[in-house]
């Protein structure tokens, strides 16, 4: 007997997909901890170019990246409009500076292409 009340399970991956310098680019959600608004950083001395500043999150300190810099896009010049994703990268939390996020998206596996050699 089949059992219609049981609920689907989503046969895809979800995505947050964000603009940098008039591009879109994707992260997969199991990597996104926050999304925040843009608030000033603490800048740090001998820092590589890319990296805004630090921030405090509940007692964490953490980079903040213009990843646009990083991605060489040309410099963020951040304004109330901006965001950080807070994403976790391996074992570390750092903060992305992205210009807006667009949309979460949920992608079917079978429409995903596998990484090019």
């Amino acid at each position: 007997m089949d059992d219609i009340s049981a609920p689907s399970i989503a046969k895809g991956r979800e995505i947050v997909a964000f603009h940098i310098s008039e591009q879109s680019f994707c992260i997969d959600i199991e990597h996104v901890r926050e999304i925040r608004g843009w608030s000033p950083t603490t800048t740090l001395p001998h820092a590589p170019d890319y990296v805004k500043g630090m921030m405090n999150l509940r007692g964490i300190v953490l980079p903040v990246v213009d990843l646009s810099l990083r991605l060489g896009l040309g410099s963020t010049q951040p304004s109330s409009r901006h965001v950080i994703i807070i994403v976790m990268l391996g074992s570390r939390l750092v903060g992305l500076l992205v210009e807006a996020v667009s949309d979460i998206l949920n992608l079917p596996y079978d429409s995903m292409k596998s990484t090019p050699d």
